[in-house]
């Protein structure tokens, strides 16, 4: 009997160790609100990087307008933010981790990150990049027009690029894999141009 128990024990440590190592992560978020003038903020939460529109919660604000939110994640998540019925606040793109945010909801770019900026996150905010789906705001389109496009800034979709491990494009338009013996030129004339 007291292998048995020994055995037991041993399995549920083992079992519980790989479910710490494997197990979700938390979005800690903690920040501070001003300028809301008895207003109440929403926020809706993906998951697995789908949002249920019906899928809503108040952000609880302490006395001194500050809050602190945990929720849990599995992998790259986004929470978006809402003036109730008022206006769209913003959102921002969260991988588990602790973020401190300050939201000014009378702000145009109401949310700043403070502490917890990843990759993801920044290039959000860089392009003012907001909605359920990614919404390109004028800027960024006329980039990507600029850079991709033909001399009328046209663009053909899907469109193939091909860019280099430094970061620069090697052929902005790049021929698709229906056509494979040309991608394959191009790709190999891109690998011999960085070696």
């Amino acid at each position: 009997m007291k292998a048995k128990h020994i055995a037991f024990l041993s399995l549920s440590v083992l079992a519980g160790t790989f479910a710490s190592c494997t197990g979700s992560h938390e979005i800690k978020i903690t920040g501070s609100v001003k300028n809301l003038d008895g207003g109440t903020i929403i926020y809706q939460k993906s998951i697995d990087g789908m949002f249920n529109s019906q899928s809503q919660d108040t952000l609880k604000l302490n006395t001194d307008s500050t809050f602190s939110l945990t929720l849990p994640s599995n992998g790259y998540e986004q929470i978006r933010l809402f003036l109730w019925g008022k206006r769209y606040l913003g959102s921002f793109i969260a991988d588990g981790g602790n973020y401190r945010l300050q939201i000014d909801a009378a702000a145009t770019h109401p949310i700043s990150i403070l502490e917890g900026k990843n990759e993801k996150n920044m290039e959000a905010a860089h392009y003012d990049l907001m909605g359920e789906h990614v919404r390109v705001q004028e800027a960024f389109k006329d980039e990507i027009y600029t850079t991709f496009g033909n001399a009328q800034k046209s663009l053909s979709i899907p469109h193939c690029v091909i860019i280099g491990k430094d970061g620069e494009i090697k052929f902005k338009s790049a021929a698709s894999p229906e056509d494979m013996e040309k991608l394959k030129s191009q790709l190999k004339e891109a690998a011999q141009a960085e070696a």
